[in-house]
């Protein structure tokens, strides 16, 4: 796991929820891009959102004694 996590609780935990908001704007790009018949780059963005998911979940499940990350 990045090692970015362990300056600060609050650091930390801002970078999680900034990473979950680009998280939730490339899935409501995907649905669109998909809704408009281009399936391969909607296929593209996917599979980075689903990088950017396991790095913030990730990083979470890192962190459980630390009721921010859960947060």
């Amino acid at each position: 796991m990045p090692d970015f996590l362990s300056i600060s609780p609050w650091l930390g935990a801002l970078i999680i929820f900034v990473l979950r908001v680009i998280n939730i704007a490339m899935d409501t790009l995907r649905v669109m891009l998909t809704m408009r018949n281009m399936k391969w780059i909607s296929w593209i963005l996917g599979f980075f959102e689903t990088i950017l998911f396991v790095i913030a979940m990730g990083a979470v499940l890192d962190n459980l004694n630390n009721i921010l990350y859960i947060v």
